[in-house]
């Protein structure tokens, strides 16, 4: 019976001490785009409905991972860092806010709202990264957009665009923030197109 005692004393212990006897996971850091400072623009509104649909990107840069290229081959991810959304999502929500700020369309839409719409803009994100050139690191942004009129069912336009923005140093903050920048002259490239055609 005391060998029982002392067998459920030592279990208890250990329970309680758990954090001793397991190491802690490290907590991860969660960080979002900042929300588009784009301003508004002074043109006339378009009754035209937007939809912007989630890019389609493949499974390392689409997921929520934080992603950097410290060579031409290899892609890694910031450690701990990660997105607060897959960055298809958080790329086509920012697009969206950019769109809303913009104001010379009225009505902007998601891939997810069951809404008819006039115009459709999405397309292939070939790159949504931290890189490095001649040593240096540097956000980049590559997107081949796609413009579809959806009311005559054909590819009104396409067009591939690439941002860049250096950082001012290799840490997970800087390269969060050098990618909005990007992110930010993406969008404004984007509503500019977009509103041409």
């Amino acid at each position: 019976m005391r060998a029982v005692i002392a067998i459920l004393g030592v279990l208890a212990t250990l329970l309680l001490a758990g954090c001793t006897v397991f190491p802690e996971r490290e907590p991860r850091q969660v960080y979002q785009l900042p929300a588009s400072q784009l301003t508004a623009s002074q043109a006339p509104a378009s009754e035209r409905v937007l939809r912007v649909a989630r890019p389609a990107v493949d499974e390392v840069q689409g997921g929520m991972d934080i992603v950097v290229a410290p060579d031409p081959i290899s892609l890694k991810s910031y450690g701990q860092a990660r997105w607060s959304a897959p960055v298809p999502v958080m790329l086509r929500d920012h697009l969206m806010d950019a769109f809303q700020r913009d104001g010379r369309l009225a009505r902007v839409v998601s891939d997810q709202q069951g809404v008819a719409a006039d115009l459709a803009l999405g397309g292939q994100l070939r790159a949504y990264r931290i890189q490095y050139e001649q040593g240096e690191p540097e956000a980049l942004i590559v997107f081949d957009a796609q413009l579809i009129d959806l009311a005559a069912n054909r590819l009104a336009d396409s067009r591939r665009f690439e941002v860049r923005d250096a950082l001012g140093d290799a840490s997970v903050e800087q390269a969060v923030m050098a990618l909005w920048r990007a992110t930010e002259r993406l969008s404004s490239e984007l509503v500019e197109w977009t509103v041409a055609e």
